[in-house]
């Protein structure tokens, strides 16, 4: 945690309290019970201090805004899935397997 606090340039404080107000900061814990970040989690935690510290939101905004953030990155993703759950039946399987591909590398693109 000390290194992300340094990296955020935010007391450790603030982290924990981030953890307990926004549901989407998970860190793992070591077998020594120190929090572990992923890249996708110190994402998150920049977004948030960009979202409080940087345009002045409240907790609650902030919260909605990470919220509205999350729903239109699924949305592409689950048109992308209707896409491949329905495929015709007439399409050759190589030719099913290469769509396939095409929207996995769509979701990959989205999810960078």
């Amino acid at each position: 945690m000390r290194d992300v606090a340094k990296i955020l340039d935010i007391p450790a404080s603030t982290i924990r309290f981030w953890e307990e107000n926004f549901p989407q900061i998970k860190p793992t814990r070591t077998s020594g019970g120190h929090r572990t970040y992923d890249s996708m989690q110190l994402e998150k935690l920049q977004y948030i201090k960009r979202l409080l510290k940087d345009e002045g939101l409240t907790i609650e905004g902030a919260k909605k805004r990470l919220s509205q953030k999350r729903s239109e990155a699924d949305a592409p993703v689950e048109k992308s899935v209707q896409k491949i759950q329905t495929p015709s039946e007439n399409i050759p399987p190589l030719e099913l397997l290469e769509k396939v591909k095409l929207e996995l590398k769509e979701i990959a693109a989205i999810l960078k």
